[in-house]
């Protein structure tokens, strides 16, 4: 796939991070459609943490745990995480944020598997809350990550 550099998202907020993801999963999707929720994420993710991309302090954790996210909202989160520090926010704003996210989801012609990833059951059964303590986790993940 051709990747042009020029035309570079800012990742700068939970809208613009959303929009980038979305776009990137249907370029990857159109392109190959063979490939696997996990290896469209990894291939996102490759794309916005190396080079001409901006360096940040997350990318090499974004980068090794691409494969493991709980779907697209995850990679949503994970970024907006990283990016914009979404997991220092409060309760209520990050709720709002997520509702925001589910909410250009459903509007997506992609499965629930692809949306919600390994947390799709939970999310069906749970709701918002996962999401919302997935985002809250954030710091809790890069301590595990550094350690292993």
């Amino acid at each position: 796939m051709k990747i042009d550099s020029e035309k570079f998202t800012i990742l700068d907020s939970v809208e613009n991070i959303t929009n980038w993801v979305l776009k990137g999963y249907k370029a990857f999707k159109e392109h190959n459609s063979n490939l696997k929720t996990e290896q469209i994420l990894l291939g996102i993710t490759s794309i916005g943490v190396t080079p001409p991309a901006p360096q940040g302090k997350y990318n090499v954790y974004l980068l090794n745990k691409a494969n493991q996210l709980p779907g697209i909202v995850g990679l949503i989160i994970e970024f907006s995480c990283a990016k914009i520090e979404l997991h220092k926010k409060s309760r209520t704003e990050i709720k709002k944020i997520i509702i925001n996210i589910l909410n250009v989801l459903e509007g997506e012609n992609y499965s629930n598997n692809e949306k919600y990833g390994f947390l799709e059951k939970k999310f069906l059964v749970d709701g918002l809350k996962i999401y919302l303590d997935y985002t809250l986790e954030f710091t809790e993940r890069i301590k595990l990550f550094k350690t292993n």
